[in-house]
């Protein structure tokens, strides 16, 4: 495992959780995939796991803007050029960032775990049953009592299963967990691993679950993955990447009553699917 910065990480030649969620979508997909850029939300991310894993750092990097302060007036200006050298986080923002962090790091199960791992690390491998090099950037990992252990960090609205689901089918987290356990079995020679998603609620009451897949749905991503792997490296070999899509079928799509949940609750999560 390496320490690098997320800049290094994306330039690593290799197949990492976006890469197959978009060769999931389609080889094309996958040709024209580019790095989106930070969001706001993204951006409140890097900062709590950087809050997590390296306080020091984080001290180092932020600085707090006052209450109130309004970055378009004179004084918000000034203190922005006064602090060019760092990343600045709003008071509001401020307040999300340490209460999500409270809630991940004073939670039972995951916080007495976290002083025995390491924190954003990266691992880039060959997996000789996939056939490509791929790498993964571990929000926490390490080895505990002869277990490997992995903590994701997410954060969304709602904690609701539905909204959940959507988050892991649109963001091929699904992916994520096949990979990530498959590398941490990979770095300490064991066959299984404890890998677990933090889902943490970026408004108040900043709830936390922990959530894990079923074992055959794992599986069976796997056995996509393989898939996907095989027609990447057929990709490869050909030069060419098509569509999934049939320009002579047409399309018959209704639209179905929605909740009002669905409609306003636009969430994302810590690593959009463009990051990791």
């Amino acid at each position: 495992m390496i320490k690098c910065t997320h800049e290094e990480y994306l330039d690593i030649d290799a197949l990492s959780r976006s890469s197959f969620n978009a060769l999931r979508i389609s080889p094309r997909k996958y040709r024209f995939y580019n790095e989106a850029k930070e969001s706001k939300a993204m951006s409140l991310g890097t900062a709590i796991h950087e809050f997590i894993s390296d306080p020091s750092a984080f001290n180092r990097d932020y600085v707090l803007a006052p209450e109130g302060m309004h970055f378009g007036r004179k004084e918000g200006i000034a203190f922005k050029n006064a602090n060019s050298d760092k990343k600045i986080i709003k008071h509001e923002d401020w307040v999300h960032v340490n209460e999500m962090a409270s809630s991940i790091l004073s939670h039972p199960i995951i916080g007495p775990t976290l002083p025995f791992l390491q924190k954003e690390m990266t691992y880039v491998w060959y997996d000789e049953e996939l056939g490509v090099k791929c790498k993964v950037r571990f929000d926490a990992v390490g080895m505990i009592e002869e277990i490997p252990i992995v903590w994701d960090w997410k954060s969304t609205r709602t904690l609701s299963k539905r909204k959940r689901q959507y988050l892991i089918k649109d963001h091929g987290l699904d992916i994520q967990e096949c990979l990530y356990h498959r590398a941490a079995c990979h770095i300490f020679g064991m066959n299984e691993a404890y890998f677990r998603f933090a889902w943490v609620q970026n408004l108040p009451p900043y709830d936390l679950i922990v959530q894990r897949l079923p074992v055959e749905r794992k599986l069976g991503v796997w056995e996509e993955l393989k898939q996907l792997a095989k027609e990447y490296n057929q990709c490869v070999s050909r030069g060419e990447w098509p569509s999934r899509i049939d320009p002579y079928e047409e399309e018959i799509l209704d639209v179905p009553l929605t909740d009002q949940e669905d409609l306003n609750d636009d969430d994302e999560s810590f690593d959009s699917p463009s990051v990791y």
